[in-house]
């Protein structure tokens, strides 16, 4: 949330654990990121709120992205996710255009992302 801070006017993370979340906040403000929110949710859901994004990022692991980001994401914008493909994953990137979404792998690269927790 900080570094994308920095290349966005305004950034919402969504933190499952609220411990976390209040430690996030605490040390965003400390370092005086004033762009970024911080709220505690089920980030398989998003965050309607503050739709519709220009962009999502996720930094965990998936298969799928849930039809609640598709429906947040502006017509034009992108979701980054790592991408479950088996033992690893790949990053992903969705693109919406109207009710189209094109998904294209970034790069030749593997990694090993947390897989994203639905609270439900």
């Amino acid at each position: 949330a900080a570094l994308l801070s920095r290349l966005c006017k305004k950034v919402i993370s969504v933190e499952r654990i609220p411990e976390l979340a209040k430690r996030a906040r605490s040390t965003l403000k400390e370092l005086k990121y004033g762009n970024v929110e911080v709220i505690v949710g089920n980030a398989v859901l998003g965050y309607p709120e503050g739709a519709p994004y220009d962009g999502i990022v996720c930094a965990a692991a998936t298969q799928d992205i849930s039809a609640q980001w598709k429906d947040q994401l502006k017509d034009g914008g992108s979701i980054v996710f790592p991408k479950n493909m088996g033992l690893y994953q790949k990053l992903v990137r969705v693109k919406k255009k109207g009710d189209l979404f094109t998904e294209e792998i970034i790069g030749d690269y593997s990694f090993v992302f947390v897989p994203l927790v639905d609270m439900d």
